[in-house]
């Protein structure tokens, strides 16, 4: 039976006592901290909104949390630029007359903006020189006979000016591929922590490790796993009898998930968006049942004599008035046998495989979780 109880000692100091033991939360609301068994916890957040972040600082045995990164600064690749040679400086003469100075302007704009005939000089040095066409609807014809002239002054001038254009090429080529990684790295960091279920294990009937304490190999194993957020599991008393075992999950927050998304950005180059507020709830609802798939699916396989796992997840949210309240937004009746028909989870939509258990969860269309009564041992 759940046991949960909060007492007031004074301004801004509660205990909490619970079947799994007792914790001190001191603070007002904005800023507190929880201290408890398994360690110490930092909760702040803006008061009369859905705005909080919790974070844990040290381990039950006093040591600081080490945390992977889960992302770092990022530098778009720099981009390519093929620049043009750009053109002599035009010596503009300096006639007596203002009309005169704009023509002789005028002149020296159209002849640099006529197409250009390569020239070998006598030192094999390339020059470009004016290419005198006096229509433009020609310059295709034009440019197809400067390439006619190029090869018949030398050979090695369509050689080079070929080998120069697939440098650019493959650099162009390199660049976007660099960027197309960067973008699909991170998307698939993101893809990760959101699909924690795509970590689960396929489930056997009649499977799993012959242990003779069930409870102490779960504890072992949660011991040594790493994800990419916190999260606190407590367990029930083993029941013989019917291989029953209760969970409580205590989930991440909404503000833990990744709220980006890479894409490419002007000129092909690399760059993040936020997500809408809608995929980030259903990111959260996602991930949140994927949690409950991947321990069960773990736990199954720990110890064969478990042939029901009752979990029950649960959130930290804040009132209206601001305050932290501890909210089971689901509780799920796993059973072995259910959990081995679907096989590997790769592919599976984690609300779907935990909903077809018996289960207590409102959830909305919009993906949101509205708080639940769990199911009791």
């Amino acid at each position: 039976m759940r046991f949960n109880s909060r007492i007031n000692i004074g301004k801004g100091i509660n205990l909490n006592l619970s079947k799994s033991g007792a914790s001190l939360n001191v603070g007002l609301p904005g800023m507190n901290v929880t201290i408890g068994k398994n360690g110490v916890t930092v909760n702040r957040g803006i008061p009369g909104t859905r705005m909080h972040r919790r974070e844990k600082v040290l381990n039950s045995d006093g040591t600081k949390v080490q945390r992977k990164k889960t992302g770092s600064t990022r530098r778009s690749p720099m981009p390519v630029i093929i620049g043009m040679p750009k053109a002599d400086p035009i010596d503009y003469s300096d006639p007596s007359s203002t009309t005169g100075r704009k023509r002789a302007r005028q002149k020296a704009e159209a002849a640099a903006r006529k197409p250009k005939q390569i020239r070998v000089r006598d030192d094999d040095t390339l020059s470009l020189d004016p290419y005198d066409i006096e229509d433009t609807k020609d310059f295709d014809r034009a440019m197809a006979r400067l390439d006619r002239q190029a090869q018949a002054a030398d050979p090695q001038v369509a050689a080079h000016e070929h080998i120069e254009d697939a440098e650019y090429e493959e650099v162009d080529e390199a660049a976007q591929a660099a960027v197309e990684d960067e973008i699909v790295r991170f998307n698939s960091e993101r893809e990760a922590t959101v699909w924690i279920s795509r970590l689960a294990v396929p489930v056997e009937v009649g499977g799993g490790a012959k242990v003779a304490d069930p409870p102490s190999a779960i504890a072992g194993w949660l011991r040594g796993i790493t994800l990419p957020f916190a999260f606190a599991v407590d367990l029930s008393d083993f029941d013989t009898e019917t291989g029953t075992i209760f969970i409580d999950l205590d989930l991440p927050e909404i503000e833990d998930l990744p709220d980006e998304i890479a894409k490419h950005g002007r000129g092909g180059s690399f760059t993040t968006a936020e997500v809408s507020a809608a995929q980030l709830r259903e990111d959260y609802a996602i991930c949140a049942f994927g949690l409950g798939v991947f321990f069960a699916s773990h736990m199954f396989s720990l110890a064969a004599a478990l042939e029901n796992i009752t979990l029950s997840a649960f959130t930290q949210r804040r009132n209206t008035r601001g305050d932290l309240s501890d909210d089971y937004i689901y509780s799920v009746k796993f059973t072995r046998e259910g959990l081995a028909a679907y096989g590997p989870l790769d592919d599976d939509d984690p609300r779907e495989v935990a909903m077809s258990f018996e289960n207590r969860c409102r959830l909305s269309r919009q993906n949101r979780f509205s708080a639940i009564r769990p199911y009791e041992p």
